[in-house]
């Protein structure tokens, strides 16, 4: 079994994927034996998350200005 091969089509969605194709998974680093991840959890963003941070119109102004300056 290839490395790709161990990684469910839902690995993107689940809370514990990590974006990363060094570690795609925090809870199964090297991916699952199974046809079915048991800590499958479905990714819910929330304001805190560090995949859902926003530069706020405030943020982009001040770096454009220190561009141009």
């Amino acid at each position: 079994m290839s490395e790709a091969d161990r990684f469910l089509p839902e690995c993107r969605v689940c809370q514990f994927y990590t974006c990363n194709v060094h570690l795609r998974c925090a809870v199964h680093p090297s991916g699952v034996e199974s046809e079915q991840c048991l800590d499958f959890t479905l990714y819910q963003p929330s304001v805190h998350s560090p995949r859902s941070i926003e530069v706020y119109p405030a943020q982009k102004d001040a770096k454009q200005r220190k561009k141009s300056a």
